[in-house]
């Protein structure tokens, strides 16, 4: 998502690919991950419980480091969706 990054600007773009009967990743990804989102965790936190619910939503993404990893496990859970857990090592991995 481009940054700011907004309950709207979210359900907006879900809604686009839910148009296509297609499912998306739902990920926020923040700066210090390789995103655009440079929010802090309780709004980035906010931004997964309002879009996890949307039927477009397939799968929710979020990384190994972050604070908010079991918040978004447990929304994840209780939607049903499969969670991915993303590690990114910028130092080893070739791009």
């Amino acid at each position: 998502l481009e940054d700011p990054a907004t309950p709207d600007s979210i359900r907006h773009r879900l809604s686009t690919v839910a148009e296509f009967v297609f499912y998306s990743i739902l990920t926020i990804r923040p700066r210090w991950e390789g995103g655009s989102f440079s929010g802090d965790e309780n709004l980035r936190l906010e931004l997964f419980e309002g879009a996890v619910r949307h039927p477009a939503v397939g799968s929710v993404d979020v990384e190994l480091r972050a604070s908010i990893l079991p918040e978004v496990r447990d929304l994840a859970r209780r939607q049903r969706k499969p969670l991915i857990v993303s590690y990114h090592d910028f130092e080893r991995t070739p791009s």
